[in-house]
């Protein structure tokens, strides 16, 4: 890799949201954002409305793996039988109120089966739902003056960050006396290098490939940086948000660790890529 190529080194989407990462060598963007990225949740009733779960409240989500396989995404957990879910969605379901966030959508539930699935295996009461592609959620507008959607994502369709962040953040952790944390914390889609530390804050806009993407707001991280994504359980309850408020807070009080972005048209981005920065969109 050349001093000036920002190239694309690993790719991740997480069909299942909160559950385990499948690395792709591709990922190919349609309307709402990286196909089969976040389209599906578990989710707890409240009244008649169904909400999103997350490792925030179920740090065993994290041992729920997930890959790819002959039209379906199959889902596996340790002291669990597989479970398989098709790509393809169903019509036949009925359509049931869910909140991501503060936004109201629809969702349907997957099956009888793969709800009872992660129920038994995380013990709590829980439904897989999949967010049919006619009820995408909108983009927070204040960050996007040209209107776009988005999946199950936490409010924008993909999110960035540098190989040279994460170094940075690691060198400050193990100064501090405390573990380097993996990539996987922060449940990236693109994962770049060949920039500086935090390079991707000053970016306005980027292209990947050929695929345009508008870098709208930086990420806030919450508790779920904390869990160890390879046993699915709160090593540190401190870590890495403590290190990253050291110089990573913003002036709303929340900690930031990568870039959020909108893609601008629809197309594949692929690992090897290169990026290249844009100015602002109108």
């Amino acid at each position: 890799m050349s001093m000036d190529a920002v190239l694309v080194t690993s790719l991740h989407v997480y069909p299942v949201k909160s559950c385990g990462a499948v690395d792709v060598d591709a990922i190919t963007f349609d309307h709402d954002g990286p196909l089969y990225d976040r389209r599906w949740m578990l989710a707890h009733a409240e009244g008649e409305r169904w909400y999103h779960t997350s490792q925030r409240e179920l740090p065993r989500m994290a041992l729920i793996h997930q890959r790819f396989d002959d039209g379906r995404v199959v889902l596996s957990a340790p002291g669990m039988p597989e479970i398989a879910l098709p790509l393809a969605e169903r019509h036949d379901r009925e359509l049931l109120p869910a909140v991501i966030w503060k936004n109201d959508t629809r969702v349907y539930e997957e099956d009888a089966k793969a709800s009872a699935w992660v129920s038994r295996f995380l013990n709590a009461e829980l439904k897989l739902v999949r967010l049919p592609s006619d009820a995408a959620v909108p983009v927070n507008p204040e960050y996007s003056p040209v209107p776009a959607t988005t999946s199950l994502n936490d409010g924008y369709p993909a999110l960035l960050i540098s190989r040279a962040s994460l170094n940075d953040l690691n060198d400050r952790l193990i100064a501090r006396g405390t573990d380097a944390v993996s990539m996987r914390r922060f449940r990236p889609n693109i994962v770049i290098d060949g920039c500086g530390p935090f390079a991707e804050d000053s970016w306005p806009s980027v292209s990947i490939g050929e695929l345009p993407f508008d870098i709208v707001k930086p990420c806030p991280r919450c508790v779920m940086t904390t869990v160890d994504p390879e046993r699915g359980e709160v090593d540190n309850p401190a870590e890495p948000l403590a290190t990253l408020a050291t110089f990573r807070r913003w002036p709303n009080g929340k900690v930031m660790f990568g870039q959020n972005l909108i893609h601008r048209s629809q197309g594949t981005i692929r690992v090897g890529d290169v990026l290249a920065v844009r100015e602002a969109q109108g």
